[in-house]
């Protein structure tokens, strides 16, 4: 399947979406999106899910993640890197989620006010308000992470990471499956499996 490498240059942005129809693609950012009304299809690595109303997805980083709505949508949508949350690193860098979808019944009753003042905070020119965001989120990942069944990452994805990072750097250069092998201390046969498989 093919996918786009996103790459963002804000660690944390916040938006309000009427459309949720991206085509494939991976970063290494998390990815929060709920939605308020309506049914899109999640594919996330390979794996499909439905999204309803209520329900809320959060992606991991290097996972590969795709939408398509299945009716007109009201959603939010956050984006931030998993470095803005020292406490939190590991646990989003090391895990992934056996399913990227938590329903209704098991998010807070306020999740839409929580949004809302993240994404008034965060857009804002005052650095206290973009603070407070921040801690609004840390918050609120501390009440959502225990409600998702996580598991170990796949071994590769620190590979994968690393390869994507080197390639986006140096994408205007000749990079070739030696080069690459070198440079990131890694089997070229091995590089070339990656490449195969995802």
């Amino acid at each position: 399947m093919p996918y786009q490498i996103e790459i963002r240059k804000k660690p944390f942005t916040s938006s309000c979406l009427k459309k949720l129809q991206f085509p494939s693609h991976i970063h290494p950012h998390l990815e929060l999106i709920y939605l308020k009304r309506g049914t899109s299809i999640v594919t996330t690595d390979n794996k499909k899910y439905c999204l309803g109303d209520g329900d809320l997805l959060l992606i991991f980083p290097n996972q590969i993640h795709s939408y398509r709505d299945e009716t007109s949508i009201d959603a939010s949508m956050l984006i931030f890197a998993p470095d803005l949350f020292s406490e939190l690193k590991e646990v989003l860098c090391t895990k992934t989620p056996v399913s990227p979808i938590i329903h209704r019944d098991r998010i807070p009753t306020d999740i839409a006010e929580q949004l809302t003042q993240i994404h008034q905070r965060l857009n804002t020119e005052d650095p206290f308000s973009q603070l407070s965001a921040k801690g609004k989120l840390l918050t609120l990942l501390c009440e959502l992470l225990p409600s998702m069944e996580l598991i170990d990452a796949p071994a590769d994805q620190d590979c994968i990471k690393r390869l994507l990072i080197y390639c986006t750097d140096h994408y205007t250069e000749p990079i070739s499956l030696e080069l690459l092998a070198k440079e990131l201390h890694l089997n070229k046969y091995y590089i070339s499996h990656i490449f195969q498989e995802i």
